[in-house]
């Protein structure tokens, strides 16, 4: 979630409650409740990333572990993003042969308990569906009406594919709801129905190019096709090829982003967004049966490079695909392409949750729908150039042209021919600084670890670089709440 997680520490705040004799805490995917491996089509890393905290108890106790007091205890010794979300009861840690901590041995968690103890239980209709979303979302099992949304292990990325799954199911509220009403009752007081806009339906014709689009394409580059981010997912049992085309078929008619054209003329590069159209490009299938896993894997490679190689954008697709099908020992895979003018981290998230959604209508025989839109990518891009001309941004402009005038920090000189290889310096805090790093600095300066840090970065290069002012590039989601009447929560696109 943007922090920097110290295991270690978290181990040794475990270690002091009298409820813990052992404890080993580590990150891994949680799949979501009721998902067996691969079923929601997607490999393990697609899974959201959970702190995870393998807890011996000093006493055995059938009632379960106290993951509630548990939590108490560490949230009057850490801050809160380094609580875990998971609390796995063991009877002791797995060893190596060496006597050491076995990670690779640490069961994998199933799915998450919000809380011991009592809950209250969603009351009405819309609570209980708030309540089944964030579940799925979060990887939990259950969810109380007072259970809060972030002392879950929720996150502002977690929050927007959380409002994606509330519009879908019919209930409509914006990002921002979730972070004043964080808890299922609160929220459920403030979604309203979000009935069908007559009319709505695809997007089509010129769409303005956003500043990061702008940016990409006016800078010289070898190969503007070849630009783009890519999911390889592996599939449980043996795919459905027509149904498979039928849900990449809807997935690229519900969001107009993955049809967008892009062609350059004596103006400059243009941006247009044609109708839906089937188009048997998107999807290829490659069959590896009798091949070795080693010859399968080579041929697997040699296809996602091609096809990542393979993009037009003036003719598109921007979406294409792979099916890997081989010998019944060994699974099929789906390898996802698009290239990064239409689509970022977030778009993905959206992307799986659909292309799941409609391979399970299409298995069933029935029409694929995928909810209602959301604000279309046209008409952000339509709406933040009007902002801006509009003088929108206007307040900003002296502070970007002061961090434009930072120069950058200098390359690193070349190594003189036949000199050595570069030198790697590794420096490891004590406890002490890592404490004063973690704890007291974000509490004194009110403020988040990856602050101090770039803080630490940029006076270490004002120091190296004898200027007072150093220029470094972030990148975030982009998904600021910056207009009225947007809602980009279900929108594919290249925000960042």
């Amino acid at each position: 979630r943007g922090f920097r997680i110290e295991p270690g520490e978290i181990e040794s705040a475990l270690r002091r409650s009298p409820l813990v004799r052992d404890a080993v805490v580590v990150v891994r995917a949680v799949q979501p409740p009721g998902a067996p491996a691969g079923e929601r089509a997607e490999e393990a890393s697609a899974a959201p990333a959970r702190l995870v905290a393998y807890v011996v108890p000093a006493e055995p106790s059938g009632a379960g572990l106290p993951v509630g007091e548990l939590r108490l205890h560490l949230a009057g010794l850490l801050p809160p993003h380094m609580v875990p979300s998971v609390f796995v009861p063991l009877d002791r840690l797995p060893l190596t042969a060496n006597g050491k901590t076995d990670r690779r041995a640490l069961p994998a968690p199933g799915p998450a308990q919000a809380a011991d103890g009592p809950r209250t239980a969603p009351r009405t209709d819309t609570e209980r569906r708030i309540a089944r979303i964030w579940a799925d979302v979060l990887g939990i099992e259950e969810v109380g009406a007072d259970d809060n949304f972030f002392a879950l292990g929720g996150d502002s990325i977690l929050s927007m594919q959380v409002v994606s799954r509330l519009r879908r199911d019919g209930l409509h509220v914006a990002t921002r709801d979730l972070f004043t009403h964080q808890t299922v009752a609160e929220l459920a007081t403030v979604v309203r129905a979000a009935p069908r806009r007559p009319g709505e339906g695809p997007v089509t014709g010129e769409v303005p190019l956003t500043p990061i689009q702008e940016w990409f394409l006016t800078t010289p580059r070898a190969a503007h096709h070849h630009f783009n981010q890519s999911a390889l997912l592996e599939l449980n049992g043996t795919p459905d090829l027509e149904a498979l085309r039928a849900a990449l078929a809807a997935l690229t008619a519900h969001h107009d982003a993955l049809r967008m054209r892009f062609t350059r003329d004596e103006h400059g590069w243009r941006q247009f967004n044609p109708p839906p159209a089937d188009d048997p490009c998107v999807l290829v299938r490659h069959d590896v049966t009798g091949l070795s896993a080693a010859d399968a894997d080579a041929a697997m490679a040699k296809a996602a490079d091609e096809l990542h190689a393979g993009f037009d954008l003036a003719r598109g697709p921007q979406l294409r695909a792979a099916l890997f099908t081989g010998d019944p020992d060994r699974p099929a895979f789906l390898l996802l392409v698009a290239h990064h003018l239409v689509v970022d981290a977030v778009s993905w998230r959206i992307l799986r949750d659909d292309l799941e959604t409609a391979y399970r209508q299409a298995l069933q025989g029935g029409p694929v729908t995928l909810g209602e839109r959301g604000t279309s990518f046209r008409e952000w891009s339509r709406r933040l150039a009007a902002h801006v001309a509009e003088g929108g941004l206007d307040h900003e402009l002296p502070h970007w042209e002061q961090a434009v005038g930072a120069d950058p920090a200098p390359p690193a000189p070349a190594p003189a021919p036949g000199s050595g290889p570069a030198a790697t310096v590794s420096v490891e805090l004590d406890e002490e600084d890592t404490t004063a790093l973690l704890r007291a600095a974000p509490t004194a300066y009110r403020t988040r670890v990856n602050n101090v840090l770039l803080a630490a970065l940029a006076l270490a290069l004002a120091r190296w670089t004898g200027d007072d002012r150093v220029r470094l590039d972030l990148e975030g989601h982009g998904r600021e709440d910056l207009l009225d009447g947007v809602d980009l929560s279900r929108t594919v696109g290249w925000f960042t």
